[in-house]
């Protein structure tokens, strides 16, 4: 019987399913190829400057980022207001300020300020300031307290450096 893969002339036949692989491959192969080409491309595009058909205006000046001084206080130790006296409060905190005018003023008015603050943690009990929640109201108290202190500008942040509470 004579081999049903062999022709007439001794070649070898391609069997039809061999022939879908290598076509499927092909296209496998190109569709991937033509993906990829399509995703770099997207990402590579080069942004165009836009060119304004009015010269004589002068283009907005960029927006300089915020500045920002730091103000890093002493360490407070207070007495909290819960009952007996037996509970302390050791903290430190550093203002956030929006100009050098603050910081100046803060300076030439500490006492008041150490004042403000001493009232301010001593009015405090320990479960109003135990948790995420008192932090974030003791800060915006204190804040609000120094922000109507100074006039040569404002307390953008309060962060606590450190903050202990003690019983006795």
């Amino acid at each position: 019987m004579a081999d049903e893969n062999v022709d007439g002339k001794g070649e070898a036949k391609k069997s039809p399913l061999m022939l879908i692989v290598i076509i499927l491959g092909v296209l496998l192969i190109v569709i991937s190829g033509l993906l990829g080409w399509i995703l770099l491309s997207s990402k590579s595009t080069p942004e165009v400057p836009v060119i304004d058909a009015n010269p004589s205006q002068e283009a907005p000046a960029p927006k300089e980022p915020e500045k920002s001084v730091f103000y890093p206080l002493e360490s407070f130790i207070v007495n909290l207001k819960d009952s007996g006296g037996t509970r302390y409060l050791k903290t430190t905190m550093e203002l956030e300020l929006d100009s050098d005018g603050a910081k100046a003023e803060l300076d030439a008015r500490k006492p008041e300020l150490k004042n403000s603050i001493i009232f301010i943690l001593s009015s405090k009990t320990m479960d109003e300031i135990q948790d995420v929640d008192g932090k974030i109201i003791l800060t915006r108290e204190l804040m609000n307290r120094i922000n109507q202190m100074i006039k040569k500008g404002r307390v953008k942040n309060i962060y606590f450096t450190e903050f202990i509470i003690q019983k006795l």
